[in-house]
């Protein structure tokens, strides 16, 4: 849909513009909180193009919006409940940096109190401070509408955040180091007992036609304990190794904070009875 080309107007001639934020200052909300006057149910949304900038899924039945990463793992991106909107501040920042715009944060907070006016010393009354993009103000006053107390004050904050440079837009052509980054398993224990790690980049592993002489195969196995094996809980999931991938009925369950030691720690090679790639089906927490 293009926008009909521009024409001259008389002079003093009343023109109507349509402005998709209801504003001429350039804001536009991040967040927006939808009534319908009782008609149908309140609820809150985040910004569409937030959500297409991103190519995000949208899960109604969780209240999620999901990406997901090269092996198929869904990554929570924003969380949405009836009173609360969360988004992941990486894709926030990324956002920022690929529209160039800037955010702005709004504080208005209020607090009664039971200690009398007159007890409260005269330049802590009012404040305002500034610092940079960072402005905030405290009132006290008398409550005069509410006799179980006896003051009340209300702080007003606004800080303002630049964007990033468009290199860490994390879109083409600007790419995501984090989802390139190979991931490393223990494959061994060196003569002292310290643990060996090799990533699982298939550049910098051997194979059978002489790339990488001296470096671990491409089919190196790396076994798993069983107690990792246990944080599975539900869906399907591919999983990148050495060379080769393996498909699990169900997903690893773990917050983004436990993922990276669950994909990094394996068990150093020992004999098994089972065959290697049964136990590799650990890899779901990559």
């Amino acid at each position: 849909m293009a926008n009909q080309a521009s024409r001259r107007v008389p002079e003093g001639t009343e023109v109507t513009t349509y402005h998709r934020f209801g504003s001429r200052v350039g804001v536009r909300p991040l967040v927006l909180y939808r009534s319908f006057h009782g008609a149908f149910r309140q609820y809150a949304e985040i910004d569409e193009e937030f959500r297409l900038y991103h190519d995000l899924a949208e899960d109604r039945a969780r209240g999620l919006l999901l990406s997901f990463d090269a092996s198929g793992r869904e990554i929570e991106v924003v969380r949405i409940t009836s009173n609360e909107v969360r988004a992941r501040l990486k894709h926030l920042r990324q956002f920022q940096a690929g529209t160039g715009l800037h955010l702005a944060i709004f504080l208005d907070s209020i607090r009664y109190s039971e200690i009398p006016l007159a007890d409260i010393p005269a330049n802590e009354r009012g404040q305002v401070e500034t610092d940079g993009m960072v402005r905030w103000r405290r009132n006290v006053v008398e409550c005069d509408f509410k006799p179980e107390y006896q003051t009340f004050s209300r702080v007003l904050c606004k800080v303002i955040l630049a964007p990033p440079p468009p290199g860490k837009a994390g879109v083409w052509p600007f790419k995501d180091d984090d989802d390139q980054r190979a991931v490393a398993f223990i494959i061994g224990v060196d003569e002292e007992g310290n643990e060996i790690e090799h990533n699982s980049d298939p550049a910098t592993l051997s194979n059978y036609f002489g790339a990488n002489p001296g470096e671990p195969h491409y089919l190196t196995p790396v076994y798993f304990r069983r107690e990792v094996l246990a944080k599975v809980l539900r869906g399907t999931r591919t999983i990148p190794s050495f060379g080769w991938s393996a498909k699990l009925s169900e997903p690893l369950g773990l917050p983004d904070r436990q993922r990276p030691r669950f994909a990094c720690r394996g068990v150093p090679r020992r004999p098994r009875t089972r065959p290697p790639v049964r136990r590799a089906t650990a890899l779901a927490a990559v």
